[in-house]
């Protein structure tokens, strides 16, 4: 049962680092090409958006890889 939940979890945090991906690149993009590149009203929030998809990305990467290895870990002793 814990091997289930574990599998669960680490495939749902694999998802949510996908789409903290997506959100990092948006932002990259509108910054450095989209309509930001010469400046505008909004630049802040998407550079905040830049850090905190950055951030997400390691986070949900590192909680994915200790739900497998735990997930793992359980496994060895079935």
């Amino acid at each position: 049962m814990i091997d289930l939940a574990l599998k669960w979890l680490a495939r749902a945090l694999v998802a949510l680092m996908a789409f903290s991906a997506l959100t990092t690149v948006y932002a990259w993009y509108e910054l450095n090409v989209g309509a930001c590149k010469a400046g505008c009203a909004t630049e802040q929030t998407l550079e905040a958006f830049q850090y905190v998809g950055l951030i997400g990305l390691f986070g949900f990467s590192m909680s994915a890889l200790a739900a497998f290895l735990i997930r793992r870990y359980f496994q060895r002793w079935d």
